[in-house]
């Protein structure tokens, strides 16, 4: 625990130092945090620290860092966390293009999946609905190719919620309908009848 707290105590260091505009000492306060994230012992918290790095990194505009830290340092689950989280900051900063390259790397099909409903929601905030259509269909596609049954249809039920969120009632029940596990198709319907 010191050295994940270390750890996110140098990230600190280093957003702020980069808020007052000082590059090159927020860089070396990353450098530190690295070496003491590959002290923790605790994998969850070990990957929790390099997804925060990874994170920093790429809101300070060190993109190749940002993904090299990604995916050497962290676990396959953690991996495609830390790639939804940069995804955002480039989402943010109006940089599609890139974050759909971020989203190729994601290797677990349920993130993947996760990562273009990630997409989908901040395209329709912006008004884009062809594309938010065309992330919708991904996100589908990539949850269709999920093995693990549970998570195939925890897939599913997030993508019926938000097409009925954005009015897609038709759409919705459409999806809720491939579930073939009653338990899970009864929540999915559930959750639909909530947003009624």
């Amino acid at each position: 625990t010191d050295a994940r707290n270390k750890t996110i105590a140098y990230l600190e260091i280093s957003k702020l130092l980069m808020e007052q505009g000082k590059k090159q000492e927020s860089q070396g306060a990353i450098k530190e945090s690295l070496k003491l994230a590959s002290e923790i012992l605790h994998a969850e918290s070990k990957a929790f620290a390099y997804s925060e790095i990874s994170k920093i990194l790429m809101e300070q505009g060190e993109k190749e860092e940002s993904l090299k830290v990604a995916s050497e340092k962290i676990n396959a689950r953690s991996k495609s966390r830390a790639y939804i989280k940069i995804l955002k900051i480039l989402m943010d900063q109006g940089k599609m293009k890139e974050s759909l390259e971020v989203v190729s790397e994601i290797s677990d099909d349920y993130d993947k999946s996760a990562a273009y409903l990630e997409i989908s929601k901040l395209l329709i905030e912006e008004g884009k609905k062809q594309e938010f259509q065309e992330a919708m269909k991904e996100s589908l596609k990539v949850s269709s190719e999920i093995t693990d049954f549970s998570s195939k249809s925890d897939g599913y039920i997030e993508i019926s919620k938000l097409l009925m969120e954005h009015g897609k009632m038709k759409e919705s029940l459409k999806v809720a309908s491939v579930i073939t596990d009653a338990r899970n198709k009864t929540i999915a319907y559930l959750e639909i009848s909530k947003l009624l």
